[in-house]
């Protein structure tokens, strides 16, 4: 649930009080039906796309207390894009 991603936002935020210097969000969901989440939204956008950018939103103010060389923000929905069909070479492996 979306509440689960504001207490781990909470979490990390309290774990790194002088900044997040990179965060990576990898979480990806492909569920082929029309399953939605306990908030009500699409369960694959929610966890693939929503969670990601509720996290990035409530870090964003850690992530600014961090030397800004070191930030780094990276968004990959992991098992959703391996579900995807390949769209020519720049998306082969």
């Amino acid at each position: 649930s979306l509440e689960s991603v504001k207490a781990a936002a909470g979490d990390v935020a309290a774990l790194a009080p002088g900044g997040v210097d990179v965060l990576a969000c990898n979480a990806g969901l492909f569920s082929g039906a029309d399953a939605r989440s306990r908030d009500g939204y699409d369960a694959t956008a929610q966890v693939s796309v929503l969670a990601h950018v509720l996290l990035t939103k409530l870090l964003l103010p850690s992530l600014k207390v961090a030397a800004a060389a070191r930030q780094s923000i990276q968004n990959v929905p992991g098992s959703l894009r391996r579900s995807l069909p390949s769209r020519g070479a720049s998306s082969r492996r």
